[in-house]
């Protein structure tokens, strides 16, 4: 009889605002090393999303088509940055990565259109709405907390600002849904704010 040893899987998530910045694969590479767990990455939308938006406001476009494009942005986000190092593996599928393979270290970059498509079928969005109150920020806390994940690692173009999640809500931070969604979690990962510009200290492993 095989028996699959513990492991604690890890979900990053990359903010969009990264993507301009030339220092990302090296700072990138430099984190992932440091971790021994299985890793998935999420990747916002950056300035791509931010059109979206600008379309949405200036033509009225719907709440909902507006949502499902923005997601469509973030498959196309982490299909470039799985370019940026050839041990970065595409995942679109619904399921964790690590349930087919929960031995060998990857990193594996998530698509996450099919998931999130099952979930709204699924009707398990609930603190997900399908609107521009929420992100990938709140998009890579479902995740997390679906595929079992010990820690969400939320990689930032800044510090934690001062307060409680609700106040990074409030002030922009992160997007309005994530503290009700973290509060509607009967398991929640550890979620770490890592400011990527200035990553110089190692992620101790637990």
């Amino acid at each position: 009889m095989c028996v699959w040893p513990v492991i604690k899987p890890i979900l990053l998530k990359l903010g969009g605002s990264l993507l301009e910045w030339s220092e990302l694969p090296q700072a990138l590479d430099q984190l992932i090393s440091r971790i021994d767990e299985p890793l998935a990455l999420l990747v916002g939308g950056g300035k791509m999303a931010d059109c979206l938006r600008d379309w949405h406001h200036r033509h009225r476009s719907t709440e909902e088509s507006s949502h499902w494009r923005a997601i469509q942005v973030l498959d196309l986000t982490c299909d470039m940055v799985r370019d940026l190092n050839p041990r970065f593996l595409k995942w679109a599928n619904i399921h964790s990565p690590w349930s087919a393979n929960p031995i060998r270290k990857m990193v594996w970059v998530v698509q996450p259109l099919k998931y999130l498509e099952s979930t709204a079928i699924a009707g398990s969005d609930i603190f997900l709405p399908r609107n521009w109150s929420s992100t990938s920020d709140s998009i890579a806390l479902k995740l997390a907390s679906d595929w079992n994940c010990s820690r969400l690692l939320l990689l930032k173009s800044c510090d934690l600002p001062h307060g409680d999640w609700d106040d990074c809500a409030r002030t922009g931070h992160i997007d309005p849904a994530f503290p009700l969604l973290l509060q509607s979690l009967e398991t929640a990962p550890e979620i770490e704010w890592i400011n990527l510009r200035n990553f110089a200290p190692p992620i101790t492993n637990s």
